[in-house]
């Protein structure tokens, strides 16, 4: 256990890991700046209301809140876009630190599908749980990074788990 340990360590500087990671970080934000600017334009080029006052207090409010939809939906859409690449990833480390598993896996997708909305639900819930958490400054990083690092290094394990077990 303490060799794997160490060599998780050594992984941790591996330059392909972090072009993946790189990868799934810009991905996931195309994705949210495409739907900022879909809600940005969908409030910015209807008028919602007659008055002057209320339609741009609308279009800032809903903008802002499209942004903090977008932050709050981060560590949720991450592993989705992770996903497609965890065989890549995998392979990569048991080449280099477990050169005796020489058999190369393919994960299905219609086989993973399931788990990845089960995570997608259980991490809406979890956070929607703990919203009120976030607003007290300090305790909000604290419970956000608590809360998502759980779920995200639970979603990896159970990833990985399904390499050995399919």
């Amino acid at each position: 256990m303490l060799y794997s340990l160490t060599q998780s360590f050594k992984a941790i500087f591996d330059s392909y890991l972090w072009k993946i990671t790189l990868l799934c970080a810009l991905t996931c934000c195309a994705i949210f700046a495409l739907f900022l600017g879909i809600i940005a334009y969908f409030l910015f080029s209807n008028d919602l209301s007659s008055g002057w006052f209320i339609d741009k207090f609308i279009d800032w409010f809903g903008t802002a809140s499209a942004v903090f939809l977008s932050y709050f939906l981060f560590p949720i859409v991450f592993p989705i876009i992770a996903q497609f690449f965890i065989d890549p990833v995998a392979n990569h480390i048991e080449g280099l630190y477990y050169p005796e598993n020489t058999e190369e896996k393919r994960q299905d997708l219609l086989k993973t599908l399931p788990g990845t909305v089960w995570f997608v639900l259980i991490s809406l819930f979890l956070n929607l749980l703990v919203l009120p958490l976030y607003l007290i400054p300090g305790l909000n990083i604290f419970v956000y990074y608590m809360l998502n690092g759980y779920l995200f290094g639970r979603e990896y394990f159970e990833m990985v788990a399904l390499r050995i077990i399919l």
